[in-house]
């Protein structure tokens, strides 16, 4: 059973003469795991301009290309590209550098 964004599934079935069964299976979604830490901690995190909460924070996406900023009063703005695959364990340490 193949869907996109959930991982792929099969199995070995029987079938049989003259016997009608119903097959349900769940499928898990295929994510990957993203950790982000900042110095100075408690930073507000946007993934693609959604709010995503403060530093540090892990958060489990689905595979593709994210824009990470990271902002906080003060201190100049931290942008980077990320590519989350399926399974992959990616962390963030930024360090954020004083306005002037």
């Amino acid at each position: 059973i193949r869907k996109n964004n959930f991982r792929e599934l099969s199995e070995e079935i029987v079938i049989e003469d003259n016997i009608t069964k119903n097959i349900h299976r769940d499928l898990d979604p295929a994510i990957g795991e993203l950790r982000i830490d900042s110095d100075p901690p408690h930073a507000k995190v946007w993934m693609d301009s959604e709010d995503i909460g403060y530093t540090p924070i892990t958060i489990n996406k689905l595979p593709g290309m994210y824009t990470v900023r990271i902002t906080k009063p003060g201190y100049k703005n931290y942008v980077e590209e990320i590519n989350i695959k399926e399974g992959a364990f990616i962390q963030l340490n930024p360090v954020l550098e004083k306005e002037k």
